[in-house]
């Protein structure tokens, strides 16, 4: 039996705002998570999505705890990017979200931070309770080896630019 699709007009959603936080450790490198439900050469960033009363730097420092048990004081702010990170979801996500959580959003609007890590590398763990089963540190010279995802080469580049990364 095929699965009902609720209806939805794409134009009439909104875009959820959510954040991204580019890690730096000061030796020339950056911070990439996989997922637990990613192929083995597919990374991001750590972040998500922003909760109903929360700003965006309360969002991205409670993502960091959640994904890699890391808390705020263990960073430095570089900067926030004046770039977002806009993506649409596909119609299934968008009709699901609707179904069971009553969102109206068509996608996701990720505002970009630039940290600097000032605690021990070592002490950064992924959590599998929040679908992240890798972090690792790579040389940002590298990073377009692990950017798979189509677009993400394109969409990361002028953040590292603007942040001279």
């Amino acid at each position: 039996m095929e699965k009902s699709v609720q209806k939805f007009n794409r134009e009439e959603l909104r875009y959820r705002n959510g954040v991204v936080a580019y890690i730096i450790d000061g030796l020339g490198n950056i911070l990439l998570v996989q997922k637990t439900t990613y192929p083995d050469h597919l990374w991001t960033f750590p972040g998500g999505g922003v909760e109903e009363g929360e700003d965006l730097l309360q969002a991205l420092f409670r993502e960091l705890e959640e994904e890699i048990y890391t808390k705020e004081q263990l960073y430095k702010l570089v900067g926030k990017s004046t770039k977002t990170l806009d993506y649409e979801w596909d119609d299934n996500t968008v009709s699901t979200n609707i179904e069971k959580k009553g969102s109206s959003y068509r996608g996701q609007k990720n505002h970009q931070f630039v940290l600097k890590y000032l605690g021990d590398r070592d002490n950064i763990k992924p959590n599998e309770e929040e679908k992240i089963k890798v972090a690792k540190w790579v040389p940002i010279s590298d990073i377009e080896e692990y950017l798979n995802f189509e677009g993400q080469k394109e969409s990361v580049r002028p953040v590292l630019v603007e942040f001279s990364l």
